[in-house]
C-alpha cells in the first residue's frame, strides 16, 4: 500500500501510457504520473479546472490534456517538463482529444460549443481546420485511422474521413435510433478498429460495427443515470470493463455480452468509481473515484475473474 499526496477530489479519468509503464491521474491541482510500481514520476501543473479527458501519444513522449478551463494542455514527458509546453485555447469547456495519425504531430478536440477542432501544436494560436456538425456538445473524440469519430451529449454519432490533402470532412452520421436523445459519456475503439463501445447515461453499454453502425451487442448490469462514467477494453479487447454509480465494477465478455464478474470496491467507500483503466500488457487495472473533498483512492488491481488483488495509492 502506497499513501501518496495528489489531491483531495480523486479524478475523472486515468490513463495507462502504451508501455505500461505510467499511470496518468489528474487531480484538482495537477496531472500526478504514477511509475507502474506506484512512484510518483512526475507532477504536471497548468489546468486550473477539472481535466476531463487525457491522452499519450503513441510513442508516450508526449500527453494532452482536456479540461474544464477552456484549455487543451500538450505536455513534453520525454523532457519531464513539468509544464505545459504548448496551450490550446477554446471558448468553453474541452471535453475530449485525441492524436490524429498520419504525418506530424496533430490532435482533435471536442468543445461544449459542439465544434471539433483540429490543431497542430507547432501553430497553438488557431486551429488548422474547424468541424461543425454537431448541435450539442461533442463529450467524445477517438481517432480510427484514417477517420475520426465523435459523439455528442443528444446521442448523434459522426463520422470524419481523412482527405487526400490531411484536412477532414463529414462522411456520414451514424443513425442509431436507440441511442437519440441520449448523452453519449464515452467511445472507446476496439482494438480491432472495427467496433466502439459506447456507453451512454441509460445504464447499457453498446458495441457498434464501424462499417454499418449497427449495434451488434450490448452490456448490463451497470448503473449509468446522472453522472459521468467510465469504459474500456482490456489489452486483448476480450473483455468490456465499466464504472457504475451504485459503486460497483462491471466486466462482461466483450463478443457475448455476458457478465463475468461484479466486484464491490470497499476501499473507494461512499462515491462511485468515476474512472477505469486497463494496463495494455498485464492484468492490471486502475480505479479511481471523484467527490468534492472527500479523499477518496486510486486503486491499482491485479485482475482475474475471481481473485482482485489490491495496491491501494491514497490520494489526499
Amino acid at each position: 500500500m502506497h499513501s501518496l499526496d495528489a489531491g483531495p477530489d480523486g479524478a475523472l479519468v486515468l490513463q495507462f501510457s502504451h508501455s505500461g509503464l505510467l499511470l496518468a491521474c489528474p487531480t484538482r491541482t495537477a496531472i500526478v504520473l504514477y511509475t507502474f510500481q506506484g512512484q510518483i514520476y512526475l507532477v504536471l501543473s497548468g489546468h486550473t479546472g477539472l481535466v476531463y479527458c487525457v491522452q499519450w501519444s503513441k510513442d508516450d513522449k508526449y500527453l494532452i490534456s482536456a479540461s474544464a478551463d477552456s484549455t487543451v494542455c500538450v505536455w513534453n514527458i520525454e523532457a519531464r517538463h513539468p509544464s505545459p509546453e504548448q496551450v490550446l485555447s477554446h471558448p468553453s469547456y474541452v471535453y475530449s482529444c485525441c492524436w490524429l495519425g498520419g504525418q506530424g504531430r496533430r490532435l482533435a478536440t471536442g468543445c461544449f460549443d459542439g465544434t471539433l477542432r483540429l490543431w497542430r501544436p507547432s501553430d497553438p494560436k488557431e486551429p488548422e481546420q474547424l468541424l461543425s456538425h454537431h448541435k450539442s456538445r461533442v463529450n467524445c473524440v477517438i481517432a480510427i485511422d484514417p477517420r475520426l469519430v465523435s459523439a455528442d451529449a443528444e446521442g448523434v454519432i459522426v463520422i470524419w474521413a481523412e482527405r487526400e490533402n490531411g484536412s477532414f470532412g463529414l462522411e456520414r452520421e451514424l443513425k442509431v435510433n436507440e441511442l437519440s436523445g441520449k448523452v453519449i459519456n464515452k467511445l472507446c475503439p476496439h482494438p480491432n478498429g472495427k467496433r466502439i463501445l459506447v456507453q451512454t447515461r441509460d445504464s447499457l453499454l453498446r458495441m457498434l460495427d464501424v462499417k454499418t453502425g449497427a449495434v451488434i451487442q450490448w452490456y448490463q448490469g451497470g448503473v449509468n443515470r446522472k453522472l459521468r462514467m467510465d469504459s474500456g477494453f482490456c489489452g486483448c479487447g476480450s473483455k468490456v470493463l465499466g464504472t457504475s454509480e451504485d459503486g460497483t465494477l462491471c466486466a462482461w465478455q466483450s463478443d457475448t455480452g455476458a457478465q463475468v464478474a461484479i466486484y464491490q470496491l470497499a476501499t473507494l467507500a461512499a462515491p462511485p468509481p468515476s474512472a477505469v483503466a486497463f494496463h495494455p500488457r498485464d492484468h492490471v487495472l486502475a480505479v479511481v473515484s471523484h467527490a468534492n473533498d472527500f479523499y477518496p483512492s486510486l486503486v491499482v488491481m491485479g485482475y482475474d475473474r475471481y481473485v482482485v488483488i489490491q495496491l491501494t495509492l491514497r490520494i489526499y
